[in-house]
């Protein structure tokens, strides 16, 4: 089945190649679309030449609906930025007939451990001014584009008054797209369409250090915002990334910086129209290169900008296996608390020696008082997914005003990620977060 609803889709911002590897260029065909040649003002119908087209919808207005090239008159269009030809989609004239698609899959598959970057120049008509409707990106599947692709994970929208758009998938050795034939697309929702100059990038990443910050609840009217500072207890400076993941593994937001000694940045994520619109787990991630720094995590309200919640990155919040422990926690029927697992998908030197592989999770709650089960549930993750489970006062025994619950979570496979939290039940806020504690002993044993 065909995946190509566009509000499902996550945005993905520009990933720059934060360890200043040599990005490759892949070619493609017909990336100026020189071809066929056509005379000044002409153009070609049909489709274009190492390109395929799908057009989901036939014109009822009498109009056509078609693709191709042309050789545009300076008073049509800006100049091409290759070239002396653009591409173009032609639009029925109805806004519910004008999505339409045209791809290119390469001969060439999607590496793991590997950054591609896709970026094309689009052109608004001088007489139209209709804003641009499009996106472009990555999609997996077979070699020909047909009904099984998917194209769900990877895209950027085309600025609405035209300009470059680039969009980057990052591929693990846990990605659906690994293996796959490398396809990229050109999605085109209401108007017309010129574009140029289309371009394909691959930048091999390895991670010196990384770090997770844990899941945490993400809602409309806060702000999430990671914060890195370069430590003057180093000298070099601090060549580092921060970024944000959904909890589906999709990159939301990222920026890559160079700080001195002594400077500090911040990656700021809001609830938007385009991703989490209601209550979600964000994952905020940071990764560093060069130097010594430190790093931390807070939650802002967008009404008064104070702080709802702070934490400093620790080793609390590192991948682990087995038991990942918790002690009490009260519950009243204010609040809900949460055990969360997060499989590791981290890019790391060593990972041709430490595959990243799937995980398996076990989340419940415990009564404190009885030691019975109050909730489980079994969870199957692939690396840089997330899952959660929540329990609320009503599923307790409800015997005080307060009850204590145990959370438990089991890493049974993979490097699991634990967190534990309690939230707001009326706005889905965190109240307060800690990762699995490690259980005191007379000689420092599990």
């Amino acid at each position: 089945m065909r995946r190509l609803t566009l509000s499902a889709f996550a945005v993905l911002l520009y990933l720059g190649g934060w360890v200043r590897l040599s990005a490759q260029s892949i070619p493609l065909a017909n990336a100026s679309f020189e071809t066929p040649p056509v005379a000044v003002g002409a153009k070609t119908t049909g489709g274009i030449p190492g390109w395929n087209s799908f057009i989901p919808f036939a014109c009822t207005n009498g109009n056509v609906e078609t693709t191709g090239v042309y050789h545009p008159l300076t008073s049509q269009v800006s100049p091409p930025s290759d070239g002396s030809q653009l591409g173009y989609f032609q639009a029925c004239g109805d806004s519910f007939e004008n999505q339409a698609i045209i791809s290119q899959t390469l001969p060439v598959n999607y590496s793991p451990n590997t950054g591609y970057t896709f970026t094309m120049d689009f052109f608004r008509d001088s007489s139209s001014t209709v804003p641009i409707d499009a996106h472009i990106g990555f999609c997996y599947g077979p070699a020909a584009f047909a009904q099984t692709h998917v194209c769900t994970e990877a895209y950027q929208m085309v600025p609405t008054a035209g300009g470059s758009a680039s969009a980057t998938l990052f591929v693990n050795n846990g990605s659906p797209y690994l293996g796959s034939p490398i396809t990229i697309f050109i999605f085109k929702g209401s108007g017309n369409l010129s574009f140029d100059n289309a371009r394909l990038e691959a930048t091999p990443r390895v991670a010196h250090s990384s770090g997770l910050v844990g899941m945490f609840a993400h809602r409309q009217g806060v702000t999430s915002q990671l914060n890195a500072l370069c430590s003057n207890a180093g000298t070099a400076p601090c060549d580092l990334a921060l970024e944000f993941h959904d909890i589906h593994g999709v990159l939301v937001s990222q920026k890559q910086v160079t700080l001195r000694p002594g400077e500090a940045t911040s990656l700021d994520q809001p609830v938007s129209r385009d991703f989490m619109p209601v209550a979600g787990e964000l994952i905020p991630r940071w990764f560093l290169k060069a130097g010594v720094a430190d790093f931390s995590f807070e939650i802002l309200d967008n009404s008064t900008m104070r702080r709802n919640f702070f934490i400093n990155w620790g080793d609390g919040s590192v991948a682990k296996m087995f038991n990942l422990d918790s002690g009490p926690v009260g519950i009243t029927s204010l609040d809900t608390v949460r055990a969360k697992a997060y499989c590791d998908g981290s890019v790391r030197a060593d990972e041709s020696a430490s595959p990243v592989t799937p995980c398996a999770a076990t989340l419940g709650f415990v009564d404190a008082a009885s030691g019975r089960t109050l909730k489980t549930s079994r969870v199957l993750l692939q690396p840089g997914t997330g899952a959660y489970l929540d329990i609320n006062y009503e599923e307790t025994p409800q015997t005080t005003p307060r009850q204590q619950v145990i959370p438990q979570l089991k890493a049974n496979t993979g490097n699991i990620v634990g967190g534990f939290a309690v939230l707001d039940r009326a706005t889905g806020g965190t109240v307060t977060q800690s990762f699995p504690v490690t259980p005191a002993s007379t000689n420092g044993d599990r």
